[in-house]
């Protein structure tokens, strides 16, 4: 998921509802309104948008059914959390999964796409076969940043 830098503070570009540049203001000033949806409220808020425009300007298409976000949350015990896929953001490279709802940032960064055929792809391309494998392999990498830290 990819955020924007606003005086509300990041907001995630997929629940941005509509964007207007503010004309005449300096690089440094935020120059645009951003109105973005917060559960079922529409709210707006300043923001100041250079880089972060490129990232509002990505094609969004659809997804076909059967695709997750399988995230992993945790501790004491870790979990697999699955939100299903709605559209994908096509970037210059790759594709994000959009979701509705689920934020896959925040709490961890350990996440993949659960595929249809119950395989798990990891946003670096590494394949799991399953579900299982998938939070196996997540738990050891975060244990291990946990006795690093």
């Amino acid at each position: 998921m990819k955020f924007i830098r606003t005086a509300a503070g990041e907001i995630n570009v997929n629940a941005i509802v509509r964007i207007a540049k503010i004309k005449g203001r300096e690089v440094n000033e935020y120059n645009a309104t951003v109105w973005y949806q917060e559960g079922d409220e529409v709210r707006s808020t300043s923001a100041w948008l250079r880089d972060d425009i490129a990232a509002l300007t990505r094609p969004v298409v659809p997804t076909l059914p059967g695709f997750f976000v399988a995230q992993v949350v945790g501790p004491d015990p870790y979990e697999l959390h699955r939100a299903p896929v709605v559209a994908w953001r096509i970037d210059t490279y790759d594709s994000m999964p959009v979701t509705a709802g689920a934020d896959i940032t925040t709490d961890s960064n350990e996440w993949g796409v659960l595929c249809p055929d119950g395989r798990v792809v990891e946003s670096d391309g590494e394949t799991h076969e399953s579900e299982d494998a998938f939070l196996r392999a997540a738990i050891e990498r975060l244990k291990a940043r946990k006795v690093r830290a």
